[in-house]
């Protein structure tokens, strides 16, 4: 027989618990999922040993761990080819009880930034028929589930996420870590793109403050003003910002948009909102300067656009380094 891995510890009280060598091997595919069911009626070894032989003979289910011992059963499956309903149902046909109890399944959300993020993660699965409790680890990325596995499904689970703007990543096994992208591994590939991300909005944040305010920088005589220079150089540096809230602030706005379909807010709409509207007024203020009571010394604030974008962004890119 096998034994429960990942959700379970291994535990054993006797040599013929320990798993075969035909049942841990498995070849993985990366968007297998993998449940963790409450296992009733099974008596010794010799009971787990051929349910778990015909869980694996399933098709779509790639490997079975058994522990009588626990009364746990780990299915990994490919939800694409086989559901929850029919790995149940071939445990109850062979006299295993898994209706009338709870079992756990947890599942990787990548994506997600604030505590915001995660309280509507874990409020929309909670919804999902058969869900009894939901805890989404904002650290680990991973969403933990309890529910009953005759009433739930990963597709209602999936589509409740995706309403929320996040997906399901993949959870390999142990066994398929070394061939398959971790989740260390997809925190560094974010941690980079966030750093470029940084770094192109810190270069273009050094000459928008100088010339945002060139009397403090000893260019008072240069770019007096009110002069037509002084705005004509302005009107550059909204177009020099401008692929910063394209770019490094892109993120921002897919964020906003999620929680705006949801009518809720997080830190996404904060950053967006703030650094669209610095941009848009210091736009304004040098299209059309006698909209203000100031006229044309009516000031910009390109340089909050690009600075606040740049620390905020190098924030996201520690903390997804801490992880």
């Amino acid at each position: 027989m096998t034994t429960a891995g990942t959700q379970v510890h291994d535990t054993h009280t006797c040599h013929t618990c320990r798993p075969t060598p035909e049942t841990r091997t498995v070849t993985q595919r990366l968007d297998l999922q993998r449940i963790e069911l409450s296992v009733a009626g099974l008596s010794c070894a010799g009971d787990a040993a051929p349910v778990a032989a015909r869980l694996e003979r399933l098709p779509g289910v790639r490997e079975a761990m058994v522990n009588p011992v626990t009364e746990r059963a780990v299915v990994a499956f490919d939800p694409g080819v086989i559901g929850i309903e029919a790995i149940v149902q071939l445990l109850e046909e062979r006299g295993i009880d898994v209706g009338r109890t709870v079992a756990r399944w947890r599942l990787r959300v990548p994506g997600l930034k604030c505590a915001s993020c995660v309280r509507r993660v874990e409020q929309a699965v909670l919804h999902v028929p058969g869900i009894y409790d939901a805890n989404m680890n904002l650290a680990t990325e991973m969403l933990t589930i309890e529910y009953t596995p005759k009433r739930t499904d990963l597709a209602a689970v999936r589509a409740a996420v995706r309403a929320e703007g996040f997906d399901l990543g993949p959870e390999p096994l142990r066994r398929a870590e070394a061939a398959a992208p971790s989740p260390g591994e997809a925190n560094a590939r974010e941690f980079r793109s966030l750093m470029h991300k940084f770094w192109f909005a810190a270069v273009v944040s050094v000459p928008t403050i100088a010339l945002s305010y060139p009397w403090i920088f000893g260019m008072r005589d240069l770019l007096p003003r009110g002069s037509a220079i002084l705005r004509l150089v302005w009107g550059g540096l909204g177009l020099l910002t401008l692929p910063v809230l394209l770019y490094s602030g892109g993120h921002f706005y897919k964020g906003l948009w999620a929680a705006f379909k949801h009518r809720t807010a997080d830190m996404n709409t904060l950053i967006g909102i703030g650094i669209a509207a610095a941009w848009l007024y210091s736009t304004v203020a040098v299209l059309v300067p006698s909209l203000f009571p100031r006229g044309d010394l009516a000031e910009v604030f390109y340089d909050v656009t690009a600075v606040v974008t740049a620390l905020v962004v190098l924030g996201q890119a520690l903390e997804v380094k801490a992880k």
